[in-house]
């Protein structure tokens, strides 16, 4: 497990045993590693990302054992590419893992007082929510507040995200309270998270409720708004209702709603609903989902 072979890399010693000609041990130390080093591991990881999609685990090894054992400090830029390196390009391992790096990491900028900034909380609530972990909102706000670093609109998409995938829906309202605070607008992927709350509850009166905001809001609903629905009838277990709807409006499903779909049918053993879903997906693009998973 990545996670694990990680772990005894940074409890390996800084230094080797070699006996010379006289029978005796000698104690030689490996040369320090220089912070271009690890610019050059992360150029060829931002370069494989860029390519392929995806990233090598021997490079991220790599990458993090000079960032937390070889160099004394590091900079901004370094530690956001680090960040970026434990989510869901880094495909050969389990998320659970991922994340397990990713904290640790995290630990490891804190004792080196790296600098951060609003993109380093940006990226580490997106990693986190890549590999389905899932954080406190109001404490990750608080945290930024602490440090003066002021939230801008995507940190709230994330924070409210993260509430939504849980169902907290009465904890979206102090985000959007923020918001306001702020100044920024909701905006149609804000609401349609505040929808995706309920969702997840099944409370599908309610999205049918939240659903006219947009009409009063003058917003347009984007596919993500329409997948809500269908994930709310099918934790209602009202099968019919869900291929209804889909069958209504898959035309305003993009192929990123349909493959979470795809995922939420067979989650819920729904083989009708799973085949007209797959149906509905060009076979390029389906492999193209594939690949990328």
């Amino acid at each position: 497990m990545f996670a694990l072979r990680l772990s005894n890399i940074f409890r390996r010693t800084s230094y080797f045993l070699i006996r010379n000609r006289n029978n005796t041990i000698q104690q030689i130390r490996p040369p320090q590693t220089t912070r271009l080093d690890l610019d050059q591991l992360l150029e060829r990881l931002d370069g494989e990302a860029h390519r392929r999609g995806r990233l090598n685990p021997g490079l991220v090894r790599g990458a993090m054992r000079k960032a937390a054992i070889e160099l004394e400090t590091i900079n901004s830029t370094q530690a956001l590419l680090l960040i970026r390196c434990t989510g869901s390009l880094l495909i050969s391992e389990l998320p659970k893992q991922r994340q397990q790096v990713l904290n640790h990491m995290m630990n490891i900028f804190k004792q080196k007082n790296v600098l951060f900034d609003v993109t380093h909380y940006n990226s580490y609530m997106r990693v986190s929510l890549q590999n389905n972990s899932f954080f406190d909102p109001m404490k990750i706000f608080e945290e930024m507040k602490k440090f003066g670093i002021q939230p801008n609109l995507t940190s709230f998409r994330l924070l409210i995200e993260c509430y939504a995938r849980q169902g907290q829906s009465n904890d979206i309202q102090k985000i959007l309270n923020e918001m306001k605070l702020a100044n920024f607008n909701i905006e149609p992927l804000i609401l349609t998270h505040l929808l995706g709350s309920y969702a997840q509850k099944g409370n599908v009166e309610r999205l049918e409720n939240l659903f006219n905001l947009f009409h009063e809001l003058k917003l347009e609903p984007i596919s993500e708004t329409y997948e809500q629905f269908i994930i709310g009838y099918l934790k209602q277990n009202r099968i019919d209702q869900a291929k209804k709807y889909f069958i209504e409006n898959v035309s305003k499903l993009d192929n990123e709603s349909l493959f979470r779909l795809i995922v939420k049918c067979a989650e819920c053993q729904q083989t009708d609903l799973f085949q007209l879903v797959i149906n509905s997906i060009d076979q390029n693009s389906l492999a193209d989902i594939c690949v990328s998973v």
